[in-house]
């Protein structure tokens, strides 16, 4: 007997068997819902073999990486990026950025043991040429980018001529990108006080670590403003510092920000700067993850969802959508372009900017919904 269907629409178990519209079946088993036509998933094939603990498995540089934890990966961060540095999260450990077979921490360490004292004060006979010096100092990586300053030193003044010894820290132990290539860059204030701008004096190269040098430049030959006094990284596995644990649930937004959460905390980093994070954007409920939608993004709660306004981190803000739909579980979230899907308590949810519908209303009744257990769903 040949059967003629014009549309397949997927299966409706809460729909009675004899009122099943055509195209709609009670059951489907291996079938494909996205082609609107009743066709049969093809047999597996095996590309790369896996461990049996994976999690996680993503495409990079023709291979895969895989990973016996969830990870969340962001690519093409930086446009034109030679390097083609892809960011991710990882379950229970700090976030990390890899280039080609290298992988570092996301972020950089403020420096730690940088002192400035007295070499030589010079004439300070004329009070309105003495001043008093206050430095600070930065890490560089291999590939130029800039971290958070150290604490300020104490003032050192000096008159006319006058000479400082500056003792540079050393670069921290751990997988940071400090290689030859890396540099500790000097700042100093330039109006005799610790509040005021720090501006750039010098460069020290990875090779002058931990070593003395001195500094007797005219404060007329001081350079650019300090750009980075803000650019701490993302939550890591310093518990002291970050008791909800390491940035997860890592997603890319427009202008090339980068979004995570720990805890009821959404993150968000500097433009094309991943290793930047000073933003943050709380709310009262618990988080369960974050997606992307065509205009802009969502955190979902067990709540209900939150849409992510703004176009620059340092104005974005958290605004509540009105919707109760509270998202059971990370895993269940999937991005569809446009717009979102997850699980909830009473049915599969799509989100945008523009709202919250229940896709599988009028499909599922509560009770069979609930049969499915929709805390353990997985999208993919």
């Amino acid at each position: 007997m040949l059967l003629e269907l014009r549309q397949f629409s997927g299966e409706a178990p809460s729909i009675p068997v004899r009122k099943l519209g055509e195209g709609i079946a009670a059951n489907a088993v291996n079938t494909r819902y996205d082609k609107a036509r009743l066709e049969a998933w093809k047999q597996f094939e095996t590309i790369q073999a896996l461990t049996t603990a994976t999690e996680s498995v993503y495409k990079y540089q023709g291979s895969f990486i895989e990973s016996n934890r969830k990870r969340s990966y962001v690519k093409d961060i930086i446009p034109n990026d030679v390097r083609e540095r892809v960011v991710y999260t990882e379950e229970g450990t700090y976030p990390q950025i890899r280039s080609g077979g290298s992988t570092f921490r996301l972020g950089i360490p403020a420096p730690t043991g940088f002192v400035a004292s007295l070499n030589t004060a010079g004439d300070t006979s004329d009070p309105l040429s003495v001043e008093t010096w206050y430095y600070v100092c930065t890490f560089v990586t291999d590939w130029g980018e800039e971290g958070p300053p150290s604490a300020a030193s104490g003032g050192v003044t000096v008159g006319v001529g006058g000479i400082v010894n500056l003792g540079l820290p050393n670069f921290p132990s751990g997988s940071y990108n400090f290689g030859g290539s890396a540099r500790i860059r000097i700042y100093r204030s330039n109006a005799g006080t610790d509040n005021a701008y720090f501006q750039f004096l010098t460069e020290a190269t990875a090779g002058q670590a931990g070593t003395n040098i001195t500094d007797s430049a005219l404060s007329s030959s001081l350079q650019e403003v300090l750009p980075s006094a803000t650019w701490y990284g993302p939550p890591n596995d310093n518990t002291s510092d970050y008791p909800d644990g390491p940035l997860r649930g890592l997603i890319s937004l427009p202008n090339g920000i980068l979004a995570g959460y720990a805890g009821n905390t959404v993150y968000l980093s500097e433009p094309y700067l991943p290793h930047a994070w000073p933003y943050k954007l709380s709310v009262t409920a618990t988080i369960s993850g974050l997606a992307t939608t065509a205009g802009g993004a969502v955190v979902l709660t067990d709540k209900g969802p939150y849409a992510i306004v703004g176009t620059s981190p340092g104005s974005m803000v958290l605004k509540r959508m009105d919707s109760d739909k509270g998202c059971l579980s990370e895993d269940s979230i999937v991005d569809m372009g446009d717009y979102a899907i997850y699980a909830a308590a009473d049915g599969l949810i799509a989100v945008d900017s523009g709202g919250v519908r229940v896709l599988s209303e009028g499909y599922f009744t509560k009770e069979d919904w609930e049969l499915l257990n929709p805390s353990t769903i997985s999208g993919m």
